[in-house]
């Protein structure tokens, strides 16, 4: 089944585990997208709170034309699936990545 939208082949997205050498990528695209809403709120983005909670096993890095677009964090428990991040390049948000992470998991 070929899937696409906005020019976009979701079928061409590719999942793999997230590695140590991923994590300056997932820090910074967290950091980019998160912190704008962060200071809307009068908060400061703090790397410590995110180095403590970031967690290599429960993430996967989605890759697009050999490049790294985004990754999301997920865990199982009691019978349930539970998406805690989903995190995507800019250019890549609006293309139906979130439906596909949903399905996949």
């Amino acid at each position: 089944m070929k899937i696409e939208t906005k020019n976009m082949q979701l079928n061409a997205v590719n999942e793999r585990k997230c590695v140590q050498a991923d994590y300056e990528f997932c820090y910074s695209l967290s950091k980019e997208n998160m912190e704008p809403y962060f200071k809307l709120n009068l908060l400061e983005w703090d790397k410590n709170i995110f180095e403590r909670k970031f967690n290599f096993t429960k993430s996967k890095i989605l890759e697009y034309e050999g490049k790294r677009i985004g990754f999301y964090s997920y865990y199982l428990k009691k019978n349930y699936w539970y998406i805690e991040d989903i995190q995507l390049l800019q250019q890549y948000q609006g293309k139906g990545l979130g439906k596909y992470i949903f399905r996949k998991i």
